[in-house]
């Protein structure tokens, strides 16, 4: 956070996927205002086209691979030791893939994971399924397709329908955070339907008081605020920052048990500009 000669505070980072945060100019928290109703449903309306345009100007260049998802999340290594068979096999359902930042490094690591993956973003979708044919240790692996979580399990693909109640494993990163909280319930139905009884949730997403969320407040209302803790970026892609207790009660609601609900917080350094950014994330495993 900077002061400029006139005291007025400004916040110049910009919060991505792996929990680092970008530089990219500065906001004047003074002269913001209150988004419209009109814009806060253009935003939901219009969120996979806000994302494609996202992904088609980044590539896969702007997530950086997070290699910390075994650290936080051994179980996807079950398994990892064990021949590459079927009966080994951990059947992984991804909400959200993006360009395969999450699906592509548990690919290298585990050869007895299985992914059905799909995003909203058809570019990402096809950048993924690029990167598991054109490595021969990936391709059979991975099944991506476009869909958008908020249209619920009725109009999945009728091979994944096939498969409900099959998955070991539901892996949500930084995902829920982009969708209107009202919309949310339906992705714990999917998760409820896909996962196989004792399955497992995984998820990572925003924290409430995360240093990126700061840049959105202001005392006089903010041009980028469309509800509680729910925020617009610049390019018009959203973020809602949890905290424990919503988290919780959402996937409660859908039948889960909680196994693990925590905040994780560190410091980030960008060493280019000598910024360092303290970050909260929220962790969590259900149980179905």
């Amino acid at each position: 956070m900077n002061n400029n000669n006139n005291n007025k505070l400004f916040y110049n980072i910009i919060d991505d996927e792996c929990g680092f945060a970008r530089l990219y100019g500065y906001v004047n928290k003074e002269n913001q205002k209150t988004v419209s109703p009109y814009l806060i449903e253009k935003y939901e309306k219009e969120a996979d086209k806000f994302w494609n345009k996202f992904y088609k100007k980044n590539n896969n260049n702007f997530f950086k691979d997070r290699h910390w998802l075994v650290r936080e999340f051994p179980e996807f290594l079950k398994n990892s030791k064990e021949e590459r068979k079927e009966e080994n096999t951990i059947k992984v359902f991804e909400i959200g893939c993006g360009v395969g930042n999450t699906t592509l490094p548990l690919l290298e690591l585990n050869d007895n994971l299985y992914f059905e993956s799909f995003d909203f973003s058809d570019h990402a979708v096809k950048l993924l399924n690029q990167s598991v044919e054109s490595n021969e240790k990936y391709r059979g692996r991975c099944s991506g397709f476009v869909y958008n979580a908020v249209d619920g399990i009725d109009k999945l693909p009728k091979e994944t329908i096939e498969q409900f109640g099959t998955f070991d494993l539901v892996v949500i990163i930084f995902v829920l955070s982009a969708m209107d909280p009202a919309t949310m319930p339906a992705v714990v139905d999917m998760c409820y339907k896909v996962l196989k009884p004792g399955g497992m949730v995984l998820i990572r997403d925003y924290a409430v008081d995360d240093m990126a969320q700061y840049r959105f407040v202001s005392d006089s209302g903010s041009k980028n605020k469309l509800g509680d803790n729910f925020h617009v970026r610049y390019d018009g892609t959203r973020a809602y920052y949890f905290s424990l207790q919503v988290m919780e009660d959402l996937y409660k609601a859908g039948g889960f048990k909680t196994f693990q609900n925590i905040y994780v917080e560190k410091t980030v350094t960008n060493r280019k500009q000598n910024y360092k950014m303290d970050r909260k994330f929220i962790q969590s495993k259900f149980i179905k």
